[in-house]
């Protein structure tokens, strides 16, 4: 039996998503911190990239699964990246509705938002 080998784009492309997610959170915080309406506005829009991100790394994933017919270790290791893109994306959903309260508020009153670090 050969044993199947992820291509690095699976978890550099994994990688890439938390990172970009990442960024979307402090920056959506920041944003609701310093009531920029422009970073709100960027990150609400930076959203589709992170969707597409995800579903570029499930399609990779599907299509190794049908053309390669991994066996259970490997199909395993697909379904976690698989399910960590679909976290990943749901986190940048997260990073999404705070840019939305972020340009609700405006230049309006935030009497205080704790940092998250």
């Amino acid at each position: 039996l050969r044993k199947l080998r992820l291509p690095a784009v699976q978890h550099a492309g994994i990688v890439e998503l938390a990172s970009i997610v990442q960024q979307a959170i402090l920056g959506s915080v920041a944003a609701l911190e310093g009531r920029d309406i422009t970073s709100a506005k960027e990150i609400y829009d930076g959203d589709k990239v992170i969707n597409e991100k995800r579903f570029e790394i499930e399609r990779q994933a599907l299509i190794i699964v049908a053309t390669q017919q991994p066996m259970a270790t490997d199909l395993r290791r697909l379904s976690s990246v698989i399910d960590i893109a679909g976290e990943l994306e749901r986190i940048g959903d997260y990073a999404k509705g705070i840019a939305r309260i972020a340009m609700r508020l405006g230049a309006g009153a935030v009497s205080s938002v704790s940092r998250i670090t």
